[in-house]
């Protein structure tokens, strides 16, 4: 984050940070639901995009702000991962944390902040 506001060639641009492997929404949320004691449950992407379509519609209907959409189904359901080459490139970012490290970190405050 220092780099990103420090730097001059930060100026408008948007980064990825991570710690260079990249890995899957499935992988990500995995982790997460696996900390909670629970698992991921997956719905065929067509059903997904109907079900989500007509929630996220039905919540904007009666004026909720809503992200549910096939956008949004799309992106989770995406297999690809993001590059931190640019960050990389741009501020010189280096990793210090692998995503081990970071989800156990995470898992841990979480448990000390009575989340989990």
């Amino acid at each position: 984050m220092t780099l990103a506001l420090t730097g001059d060639s930060a100026s408008g641009q948007i980064f990825i940070l991570g710690d260079g492997y990249g890995i899957t929404c499935a992988d990500y949320f995995g982790r997460l639901a696996a900390m909670a004691g629970g698992k991921v449950r997956s719905l065929p992407t067509p059903v997904a995009i109907a079900l989500f379509t007509a929630l996220g519609n039905a919540q904007r209907a009666i004026g909720q702000p809503s992200e549910l959409n096939a956008a949004t189904v799309r992106m989770l359901n995406r297999q690809g991962t993001y590059s931190i080459e640019k960050a990389r490139r741009l501020l010189g970012y280096v990793p210090i944390i692998d995503l081990d490290e970071g989800m156990a970190r995470t898992e841990a405050w979480a448990r000390a902040e009575g989340l989990l």
